[in-house]
Protein backbone atom coordinates (compact mmCIF):
# COMPACT_ATOMS: atom_id res chain seq x y z
CA UNK A 1 0.00 0.00 0.00
CA UNK A 2 1.52 3.39 -0.82
CA UNK A 3 1.68 6.01 1.36
CA UNK A 4 -0.52 9.32 0.46
CA UNK A 5 2.27 12.60 0.48
CA UNK A 6 0.64 15.55 2.02
CA UNK A 7 1.93 19.03 0.90
CA UNK A 8 0.30 21.85 3.12
CA UNK A 9 -2.36 19.56 4.33
CA UNK A 10 -2.87 18.26 0.51
CA UNK A 11 -2.80 15.17 -0.93
CA UNK A 12 -0.26 15.28 -3.84
CA UNK A 13 -2.31 12.46 -5.68
CA UNK A 14 -5.47 14.05 -5.02
CA UNK A 15 -4.43 17.26 -6.80
CA UNK A 16 -2.31 15.45 -9.74
CA UNK A 17 -5.72 13.23 -9.86
CA UNK A 18 -7.78 16.56 -10.18
CA UNK A 19 -5.72 17.88 -12.62
CA UNK A 20 -6.15 15.08 -14.96
CA UNK A 21 -10.11 15.32 -14.74
CA UNK A 22 -10.08 18.85 -15.55
CA UNK A 23 -7.34 18.32 -18.38
CA UNK A 24 -9.58 15.23 -20.01
CA UNK A 25 -12.97 17.20 -19.14
CA UNK A 26 -12.02 21.28 -18.68
CA UNK A 27 -15.62 21.79 -18.27
CA UNK A 28 -15.68 20.45 -14.37
CA UNK A 29 -13.55 23.25 -13.43
CA UNK A 30 -15.88 25.94 -14.63
CA UNK A 31 -16.88 28.36 -11.89
CA UNK A 32 -19.39 31.06 -12.70
CA UNK A 33 -20.32 33.35 -9.41
CA UNK A 34 -23.69 35.62 -9.22
CA UNK A 35 -22.84 38.79 -7.73
CA UNK A 36 -24.67 41.60 -7.37
CA UNK A 37 -22.84 45.04 -7.31
CA UNK A 38 -23.84 47.84 -5.41
CA UNK A 39 -22.32 51.53 -6.40
CA UNK A 40 -21.52 53.47 -3.20
CA UNK A 41 -20.20 56.73 -4.27
CA UNK A 42 -17.07 57.51 -6.47
CA UNK A 43 -14.68 54.27 -6.29
CA UNK A 44 -16.09 52.40 -3.73
CA UNK A 45 -18.60 49.77 -4.27
CA UNK A 46 -19.83 46.68 -3.02
CA UNK A 47 -19.96 43.57 -3.93
CA UNK A 48 -22.30 40.43 -2.78
CA UNK A 49 -22.19 36.33 -3.64
CA UNK A 50 -24.78 34.30 -2.54
CA UNK A 51 -24.85 31.69 -5.18
CA UNK A 52 -22.42 29.91 -7.23
CA UNK A 53 -22.30 27.03 -10.17
CA UNK A 54 -19.17 24.57 -10.58
CA UNK A 55 -18.96 22.15 -13.65
CA UNK A 56 -22.23 23.29 -14.84
CA UNK A 57 -24.34 22.56 -11.50
CA UNK A 58 -25.77 25.69 -9.41
CA UNK A 59 -26.12 25.27 -6.05
CA UNK A 60 -28.35 27.67 -3.97
CA UNK A 61 -27.85 25.92 -0.96
CA UNK A 62 -23.66 26.56 -0.13
CA UNK A 63 -24.41 29.51 1.71
CA UNK A 64 -26.61 30.04 4.57
CA UNK A 65 -26.21 33.87 3.50
CA UNK A 66 -23.97 36.42 0.83
CA UNK A 67 -20.65 36.40 0.97
CA UNK A 68 -20.25 40.33 0.94
CA UNK A 69 -17.76 42.91 1.24
CA UNK A 70 -16.31 46.00 -0.22
CA UNK A 71 -15.16 46.54 -3.69
CA UNK A 72 -11.65 47.46 -4.76
CA UNK A 73 -11.35 50.94 -5.04
CA UNK A 74 -8.18 53.74 -5.28
CA UNK A 75 -7.61 56.56 -3.59
CA UNK A 76 -5.46 57.97 -6.50
CA UNK A 77 -7.28 60.47 -8.62
CA UNK A 78 -7.44 60.70 -12.37
CA UNK A 79 -8.69 64.01 -11.82
CA UNK A 80 -5.81 65.27 -10.14
CA UNK A 81 -3.03 63.75 -12.45
CA UNK A 82 -2.75 61.01 -10.42
CA UNK A 83 -2.21 57.61 -11.43
CA UNK A 84 -1.43 58.39 -15.37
Amino acid sequence: MATATIVNGLSVQGIQGMVELVKAQPQVARAVFYATTIWKSGFHNEATVKTFSLGGARDDALRSRPASGPGLHSSVSPSRGEGT
